[in-house]
């Protein structure tokens, strides 16, 4: 069968009724052959039939014509005739006369001596014989047969003549022609059927050799092949089902690809969200617990420092309710952004809660800690804050350091040192910076209750916020001159007890300004004499208010003499060199270097060098010259840690003072 048309225009079906006509014309062929074969045989049947017919008349002739008188056939001149017949025919082997004799047929003379007077059985019965026989010769196939045909009269009743013919050329010719026949059957068969194969390879194995491989890819997770067949019979729909299943498939797969990219960003903005500070975009409390015990543990390993930071806004609370919580939330994120500016890249910056931020520093001493504090409570403290519409304003905190090991090991303990320096810098003054190692205890803190000293505290600062609602151009100046009053102290060696009493009178040493008019505190020019006569008498005015409020009682007589100087010229009493109490004597000092260092309405700050410069110029007329000289050493070594005598390493130089 060949092919007449285009794979494009074939379908399976038509290709089916090929495959029908192709097997209905084997089957025909087959048919054919076996008729051909029916036929040959047929054939040779009758050709052997008509080469017995032949020979038998053709020697019955021969017989008849070499005895026609003879009444005895059994004599040696008839077994000469008959084999000189036999003779002459290649075909004949075998030429007898033959009579029945007792249901057998018996050789009366032949051809061959041997079989003289032998008895035959011809597998026909011995007896006259109406019409020729043709029989085949037992073992000897179809290729030798006998005749018999009867003698007319020969003097022998029932006497037969006997041919042994043999056929074997004449079938031999035949089988030749049928093997070729059988070749050119089988040879029209193959070809049939190479051509169905052909076809079927080409229609149908290939595309679905190509579908199977489309397939293994698919599975294989390559969604971007195609099968590459183009028919419009069914194997092409198929193709094209499974290239658009593919193409669904890759569409589906890019979709997923997309949600997965979409919810692997969602989970890692979640996972962030949960462990991040809306507000400030720090790390949450929850995240550093556990960052917190993670460092612990692995600085534990590998025997490194770690230490962790805990700030607290001053006077938050205030700022709220005279600002608003918008105002807050806003301090609260601008100062997320200083700290995270001020810190390492591996730092850990966390909201601990409320107005509370931490900061866990990894593989950090005591020492470079402070530092780090330091560094941070300068950069906030000259950071400007927008609390007004029309105003800026600025804010301070107070930073308590803690280190592992040495002050503690365990998480809960390091916070609770973290929180004690912290609470110790808050009650020391604000704006400072509080080393847990640096904390001394006061042996009578345990005689005072803490509601009590929370009183104090409290207490104190609104009287240090009614003096900075006063004088603007003094903001602050009460804590700073706290801070460094016990600054001095310590380095003085002053006691626990000592060191609280005068950070306690440093933020409130010029509540007497109360009872000043405005129009003089607040004057940019000189004053006049009488004007300095109502400026002077605001430390009888602090004096007198604070032995009004219990508890405070012990820090007013320093109120009182905070301007007293060393010669006796100074105010109000006059008194004169070892008269003065030594923590007036302090914080005289303290409030002469912070004022000279400030801006103020009729001059400009002055430098810290020269700032020292008048210290000891007043040292022996002004201040106690022992405080003088120890203050101005500490601050040239750098232990102040400022070029403008507001900063400093806090907790490093001066020690916490508990209640």
């Amino acid at each position: 069968m060949l092919r007449t048309s285009l794979p494009n225009v074939l379908s399976l079906r038509r290709w089916s009724i090929r495959a029908k006509v192709l097997a209905a014309l084997v089957a025909l062929l087959l048919l054919a052959v076996g008729l051909v074969l029916y036929v040959s045989a047929t054939a040779v049947q009758a050709t052997l039939l008509a080469e017995h017919a032949e020979s038998a008349r053709a020697v019955l002739n021969a017989v008849e014509t070499l005895f026609p008188e003879a009444t005895d056939l059994r004599g040696p001149l008839a077994q000469q005739r008959l084999a000189a017949i036999a003779q002459g025919r290649p075909d004949i082997r075998r030429l007898a006369i033959v009579v029945p004799e007792e249901g057998r047929w018996r050789v009366v003379a032949g051809s061959r001596e041997e079989d003289l007077w032998q008895a035959m059985d011809l597998g026909a019965p011995a007896g006259p014989l109406a019409a020729p026989v043709v029989l085949p010769v037992p073992g000897s196939g179809d290729q030798v047969h006998y005749f018999l045909a009867a003698l007319s009269s020969k003097g022998l009743p029932g006497a037969a003549l006997l041919l042994e013919t043999d056929t074997g050329d004449v079938r031999r010719a035949l089988e030749d022609m049928l093997g070729r026949t059988v070749q050119i059957a089988v040879i029209s068969i193959l070809v049939l059927v190479g051509v169905f194969f052909w076809e079927l390879e080409l229609l149908l194995l290939r595309p679905i050799r190509q579908l199977h491989w489309l397939a293994g890819e698919l599975e294989r997770g390559a969604l971007h092949v195609r099968s590459g067949v183009r028919r419009g019979d069914e194997v092409g729909h198929l193709a094209s089902a499974l290239d658009q299943m593919a193409a669904g498939l890759e569409r589906a797969a890019e979709e997923n690809r997309r949600l997965y990219a979409e919810l692997e960003r969602r989970w890692e903005a979640a996972s962030r969200d949960a462990i991040t500070d809306f507000l400030t975009g720090l790390y949450n409390h929850r995240y550093l617990q556990l960052r917190l015990q993670e460092e612990l543990a692995q600085a534990a390993r590998q025997h490194h420092p770690l230490s962790l930071l805990l700030l607290d806004i001053d006077h938050f609370k205030a700022l709220n309710d005279a600002c608003g919580h918008l105002v807050g939330d806003q301090v609260l994120a601008e100062l997320a952004s200083v700290i995270r500016a001020s810190v390492r890249a591996m730092d850990i910056p966390c909201r601990y809660g409320g107005e509370e931020f931490a900061i866990l520093l990894p593989g950090t001493g005591a020492q470079q800690a402070l530092i780090v504090a330091e560094r941070i409570r300068l950069s906030l403290a000259s950071h400007s804050f927008r609390l007004f519409a029309e105003e800026w304003s600025r804010v301070t905190v107070s930073i308590g350091v803690a280190t592992a090991p040495e002050d503690a090991q365990e998480r809960d303990a390091l916070v609770k040192a973290a929180d004690d320096a912290l609470y110790y810098a808050k009650r020391m003054g604000r704006n400072q910076v509080w080393a847990y190692r640096d904390l001394v205890v006061d042996p009578c803190a345990a005689s005072r209750p803490d509601w009590w000293e929370q009183l104090q505290l409290n207490t104190v600062q609104s009287l240090a916020a009614a003096v900075d609602a006063r004088d603007s151009y003094t903001h602050d100046h009460g804590d700073q001159v706290a801070r460094l009053s016990v600054f001095l102290g310590q380095l003085l060696g002053l006691s626990a007890s000592d060191l609280r009493a005068l950070m306690l009178a440093g933020t409130v040493h010029d509540v007497g300004k109360i009872g000043v008019p405005d129009r003089i505190l607040r004057k940019p020019g000189p004053l006049t004499d009488d004007e300095w006569t109502s400026m002077r008498s605001h430390s009888n005015v602090g004096d007198h208010i604070l032995q009004q409020v219990r508890g405070l009682e012990e820090i007013a007589p320093l109120i009182r003499a905070h301007h007293e100087r060393w010669d006796g010229c100074g105010y109000p009493d006059g008194l004169r060199g070892e008269a003065i109490p030594r923590l007036a004597r302090v914080l005289s000092v303290a409030d002469a270097f912070h004022a000279m260092t400030s801006d103020r309405p009729y001059r400009q700050a002055m430098p810290v060098a020269t700032s020292l410069e008048e210290l000891r110029r007043g040292a022996g007329v002004q201040f106690d010259p022992s405080v003088v000289e120890v203050f101005c050493q500490a601050v040239e070594r750098g232990e102040l840690g400022t070029s403008n005598g507001t900063g400093g390493e806090g907790g490093r130089h001066v020690a916490a003072i508990a209640p």
